[in-house]
């Protein structure tokens, strides 16, 4: 078997395919890949811009994960120094976090999101953060009042 070669990115412009090491290529320092076309194997360091889209969502859905956790640490027991507002404001940013997180694993994945105009309000503000450009402005236009789109573009 070949010796693989080490490579700072992977060619996503040639056929590939992830070579499984052990039983969690996320855990792992370096990806080992397969070019289809010639058979070079080669390994990539294991960073964002080399995982397969998949690898991306489960990374985005586990910071979703750990952001809940700190949303519920939070709920059950504030901070001591932290005033209830500012208690109330920032479980609320952390739900709005958690839920862009969930917003863009789903968008790795290829899922079909649910339209802006149909959201919360809520959800548009996580919207407006989380979504592309056309969606964000959407959700300007919903938290807008329903203003037209070119009041919602100086929000």
């Amino acid at each position: 078997m070949d010796t693989p070669l080490f490579r700072p990115t992977l060619d996503r412009s040639r056929p590939h395919e992830l070579l499984p090491e052990g039983a969690d290529p996320s855990r792992c320092g370096q990806l080992k890949y397969r070019y289809l076309d010639t058979l070079e194997t080669v390994l990539v360091p294991n960073l964002w811009y080399n995982q397969t889209m998949e690898m991306r969502a489960d990374g985005y859905e586990a910071q979703a994960a750990a952001i809940d956790k700190l949303a519920a640490a939070l709920a059950d027991q504030p901070a001591r120094l932290m005033l209830p507002q500012e208690a109330r404001d920032m479980l609320a940013h952390y739900r709005r976090q958690a839920a862009a997180f969930r917003a863009q694993a789903a968008r790795f994945r290829g899922e079909q999101l649910r339209r802006v105009g149909d959201c919360a309000l809520a959800d548009a503000r996580t919207a407006v953060n989380a979504d592309s450009m056309v969606a964000g402005l959407a959700a300007r236009a919903v938290l807008a009042g329903g203003r037209s789109m070119a009041g919602a573009a100086r929000i």
